[in-house]
């Protein structure tokens, strides 16, 4: 036992054990609490799926489709985005996407936002300040016409499709 107990494969097993024992409770604490719940404190720090902000355990409110900040997950109860954890691919893009996807500056971005050519919908923090900006593919049609996805250098080289 001693011989493989620090074999690559062993660890690799031993920490897949972990984390399926750890996604097996969370499974079943949604017979009590179906919408979701936060995580315990000792847990983290994990990584919101809509802002990408890093918070610990208990600002993290985890559904089997994704987690989401404590900020995040106020704005999606209070109707300001849709659950975009439930949400498909291609449904919605943030804002440093606008900066290195389709190539618009910052300046430019907030011209068009001025414009009403690209539509955001601001998240605000419990104080009122806003701290992320998400584009719904649907409200930004217009948008999407005149400015294209740039291809990156992958996407011309062509090993990427």
């Amino acid at each position: 036992m001693m011989k493989y107990s620090s074999h690559h494969v062993v660890q690799l097993a031993r920490i897949c054990g972990e984390s399926q024992g750890i996604e097996n409770v969370r499974k079943r604490r949604l017979d009590k609490e179906p919408d979701g719940f936060f995580l315990d404190v000792n847990e983290g720090p994990y990584t919101c799926s809509v802002c990408s902000k890093t918070a610990p355990g208990n600002r993290i409110w985890w559904t089997p489709d994704g987690l989401t900040c404590v900020d995040c997950r106020r704005n999606i109860r209070e109707g300001v985005i849709p659950d975009l954890t439930k949400a498909k691919d291609n449904t919605w893009f943030q804002d440093w996407q606008v900066v290195s996807e389709y190539g618009i500056h910052p300046k430019t971005r907030e011209k068009l936002e001025r414009e009403g050519v690209l539509r955001g919908r601001k998240l605000k923090s419990l104080d009122g300040s806003a701290y992320h900006t998400i584009y719904l593919v649907s409200e930004n049609e217009e948008f999407l016409k005149k400015y294209p996805k740039k291809l990156s250098p992958i996407d011309n080289m062509g090993f990427v499709e």
